[in-house]
């Protein structure tokens, strides 16, 4: 049997496809909870469709020498910077979300403590319950 149902993904975007997760859900409710994927920007996304062809383009116009090994390095350093600049920022708020979550997991775990302490004091209490009432079946002779 299958747990997870995966669907085609689509690379970034509006209406993009995410996996269906059929997994059983956790006890805990936050650890059911992640931050969202890393993304590529849409402009990098079509900059790396389209620059073999940009740069053929440009390549044949031109009459190629020695000195032109740096022709497009501003303009990859350029999109690379950007795409730099955008995964830095979703690096920062996937750090804010982990701690967010590592917050909150820590009030659910205590209370996660606080009720198998309760547990553990009931179950306590039963056993002494269960232990008197078979000293009652016996002083009574009950079968």
């Amino acid at each position: 049997m299958n747990i997870t149902k995966k669907k085609k993904q689509k690379a970034i975007g509006k209406g993009t496809d995410k996996d269906k997760d059929i997994t059983l859900s956790k006890v805990i409710d936050i650890l059911n909870y992640h931050p969202i994927d890393y993304k590529f920007t849409q402009v990098w996304v079509n900059f790396n469709n389209t620059s073999e062809s940009y740069f053929r383009q440009a390549i044949s116009k031109m009459n190629i020498d020695d000195l032109c090994d740096d022709l497009f390095d501003a303009l990859i350093d350029s999109e690379v910077a950007q795409m730099i600049s955008s995964a830095k920022e979703q690096y920062t708020f996937h750090f804010q979300t982990i701690n967010h979550i590592r917050g909150i997991l820590k009030g659910q775990m205590l209370k996660a403590n606080l009720k198998c302490d309760s547990i553990d004091s009931d179950l306590e209490r039963y056993d002494d319950q269960l232990k008197e009432y078979i000293k009652l079946k016996t002083e009574r002779n009950i079968y």
